[in-house]
């Protein structure tokens, strides 16, 4: 565990190393010493604690016997400790005067991994968990902060950063919450900083990640809990070009749909062109062809009129025909029969064309 008490007043093992992760012996003697006297209590069970302060760990109290204490019992990764060592020192570094707490309970019973009290602003809240909150739970702890005007920070171990496209949903909760995610990288003592901009073009739904590491040992935060680096001028510069960069692919987008609206319409003229040439050429070879058979029937009729005054001539030689009978009607007479239009010749002519067989 974090802290102990030491006549009544808070230890924190994160005050035993400096930003370079060296130790003040002088201090661990002195803490040792009171361990040693048995003058190191357990905070919320009130047991007595010794301190472990190695150089291969991250340095700890602990229970010298194990005890059913809810606050001592808590197991921690060497990752997580020396990432809330590093937290607590950037707090430290960025108000010396202030009073920092790490593993700090809060008043509706959950803790803050480290919390600096400052006299004359707001307090500040670091949260750093190598696990995800439910949305509910980091809901009742954002809603927690605001209800009592602390500044929350939330920061993540820099493994949960394992796709650059976007942020997984429980990032995008802490963007969100703080306009950027924050990942800490113990073994490099770094924290990445990333911005998430999504916009639309054409109707689909894309996302840039701008992100930015710094040394934590060069960051301080101010006392609104802002950290003091050019994150977010850069974070403006890149929105600029971004915003440059879809208005040029907007630009070339309506571009080229008036390109292809261009070339449908040339392509739809050129069609009906075509169809247009087409039926003129199919009404050419029409009125060709109606021609061919119009030249066709009338050498037909020529021929047939050949034919019938033949015919007539022969029968006329012979006495067959009455003296009634007009060549030149009954020439007319067979023509209209034959052309369908019987209803123009009298019925006698008729009846004649019938007897004398001339259809």
């Amino acid at each position: 565990m974090e802290n102990c008490l030491s006549d009544g007043k808070e230890l924190c093992v994160y005050k035993l190393k400096n930003h370079q992760g060296l130790y003040d012996n002088d201090l661990v003697i002195s803490w040792k010493e009171l361990a040693h006297e048995r003058k190191l209590f357990c905070p919320e069970c009130g047991a007595k604690v010794r301190l472990a302060a190695g150089q291969i760990v991250e340095p700890y109290f602990a229970h010298y016997d194990k005890k059913e204490c809810s606050y001592g019992n808590v197991i921690e990764s060497e990752e997580s400790r020396k990432a809330k060592r590093l937290l607590y020192m950037l707090l430290k570094e960025s108000f010396p005067e202030a009073k920092i707490h790490a593993r700090y309970k809060l008043l509706n019973g959950l803790y803050a991994s480290v919390y600096a009290v400052l006299p004359n602003a707001s307090d500040i809240a670091i949260e750093f968990r190598r696990q995800n909150l439910s949305v509910e739970q980091f809901r009742i702890r954002e809603a927690y902060y605001k209800e009592h005007n602390i500044r929350s920070i939330f920061v993540l171990p820099i493994d949960l950063d394992k796709d650059k496209r976007q942020l997984s949903w429980y990032q995008e909760l802490i963007h969100k919450s703080m306009d950027f995610a924050v990942f800490l990288n113990v073994f490099k003592e770094t924290l990445l900083f990333k911005k998430s901009f999504e916009y639309v073009i054409n109707g689909s739904r894309s996302i840039e990640i701008f992100s930015k590491e710094y040394k934590i040992q060069d960051l301080t935060l101010n006392m609104d809990g802002t950290f003091r680096c050019d994150f977010d001028k850069q974070c403006d510069s890149f929105q600029y070009n971004l915003e440059k960069r879809i208005e040029n692919q907007e630009r070339e987008l309506r571009e080229e749909k008036i390109r292809r609206q261009e070339e449908q319409m040339r392509l739809k003229i050129a069609k009906e062109s075509q169809q247009k040439a087409l039926r003129e050429s199919v009404e050419r070879e029409a009125i060709r062809y109606a021609k061919y058979r119009e030249q066709i029937h009338q050498k037909e009729l020529l021929n047939n009129s050949l034919k019938m005054k033949q015919q007539l001539k022969e029968k006329q030689l012979n006495q067959e025909l009455p003296d009634w009978v007009r060549m030149d009607v009954l020439e007319s007479a067979v023509n209209y029969m034959r052309e369908g239009k019987a209803y123009l010749v009298s019925e006698k002519y008729r009846q004649l064309i019938k007897d004398l067989g001339l259809l």
